[in-house]
């Protein structure tokens, strides 16, 4: 699918953060934007991302920017891609953000940035469907109440 394209003015930008959507020209709301940090203490800055949905109300995650170094994949992820991807992984067991590599399909999927980069959007407060793993912050599991999660998402 083709990126969405949205206004940066700051007032379409307050409207988001107050709750109200926008519609893309290609007939997609983005429902919100937000940033994560990234997952290395090492690294400076945040990913920014957007949470969209289409007509027949599928969700999707967007890269949108990296405020600081590293290429990355600007594709509409299906949301239901990667909840499948995450629910195939052993319970209870840390995992490598490469295991979110095969949702990456379109323009940029080879980047090797991505699968980070996904992770830490998973791991943001607005999404919180996996957290980092107590023994190394590369490592991840799903959230606690990842279900919850995931159901309050699908409201959107």
């Amino acid at each position: 699918m083709a990126a969405v394209k949205s206004s940066n003015s700051k007032k379409s930008q307050q409207s988001l953060s107050s709750g109200a959507k926008e519609e893309s020209a290609k007939g997609l709301i983005v429902l919100f934007k937000s940033k994560a940090p990234k997952m290395s203490p090492k690294s400076k800055g945040f990913i920014q991302y957007q949470l969209v949905k289409d007509k027949k109300d599928r969700l999707f995650i967007q890269l949108l920017s990296n405020t600081s170094g590293g290429i990355f994949s600007k594709e509409l992820i299906n949301l239901t891609l990667i909840t499948t991807a995450l629910k195939k992984l052993p319970a209870n067991r840390p995992f490598k953000s490469s295991s979110l590599k095969e949702v990456f399909t379109g323009k940029g999927a080879k980047s090797a940035n991505n699968p980070s980069f996904l992770a830490a959007v998973l791991r943001s407060k607005n999404l919180g469907l996996i957290v980092p793993d107590a023994k190394s912050q590369f490592l991840s599991q799903l959230s606690p109440d990842f279900d919850d999660k995931l159901k309050q998402l699908m409201k959107n």
